[in-house]
Order: C-alpha cells, then sequence, then structure tokens
C-alpha cells in the first residue's frame, strides 16, 4: 500500500482552486494552508516552528464552522495518493472522507 509522509492536518501541502466545474483541493507539497483561501496562504503553525495539526490549529474554530461546513459540502479532495485515488475517474474523494484519513492516520502515529 502507497504510504505518503504528510502532516497530520488534512489542510497542510494544498491549495483550493473554487473557480472550477467541480471545487477541489489540490495537493501542492510545502508549506500551504488550503483553509486560507488568498494566495498568500501559508500554515501558520509551521510558521511559527510547530507541527501542522488541525486539532490544534487556531483555523479550527468556532468562528471558521460555517467555513468548514462550506467546504465538507462543496470540496472534493485531489490527493497525491494512488491508493485512495483507487477506481475513481476523477480520482478525487470528498473532504470529508479526506479528513478522517488524515485523523485516523494522526491517531495511530501517536
Amino acid at each position: 500500500m502507497f504510504r505518503e509522509e504528510r502532516s497530520n492536518c488534512p489542510f497542510y501541502g494544498f491549495y483550493i482552486c473554487l473557480d472550477s466545474k467541480e471545487d477541489k483541493m489540490i495537493y501542492q507539497e510545502g508549506n500551504r494552508c488550503a483553509f486560507i483561501t488568498n494566495d498568500d496562504n501559508p500554515c501558520k503553525m509551521e510558521s511559527e516552528g510547530l507541527k501542522p495539526l488541525w486539532k490544534d490549529c487556531a483555523l479550527n474554530s468556532k468562528e471558521n464552522r460555517e467555513k468548514l461546513e462550506f467546504f465538507l459540502r462543496e470540496i472534493r479532495v485531489l490527493p497525491n495518493n494512488p491508493f485512495l485515488q483507487g477506481k475513481n475517474p476523477e480520482r478525487t474523494l470528498a473532504l470529508r472522507n479526506w479528513m478522517a484519513y488524515v485523523k485516523k492516520r494522526a491517531s495511530s502515529s501517536q
């Protein structure tokens, strides 16, 4: 099974493309945060010398709940992982499923 080394944050290393036929979160690698949807979107935790971790992120807050709910409804994820892309011809998966995968990996690595 393909297992990439990655952060324990589902948004780390991605950017969001909201102007396409289907809104997607696309893997790009490096210090990027897809939850920040402007052009300048480095992960604030990593910029402060911390490991990116969604459960501890300041963006994971009640104030951002509406934005997260929108993302969960609308965003498809294009991960850099052929195992997760599976037989889906578009090679995407629902953000909710991606978040569950990242959360499971985070809990199994502790």
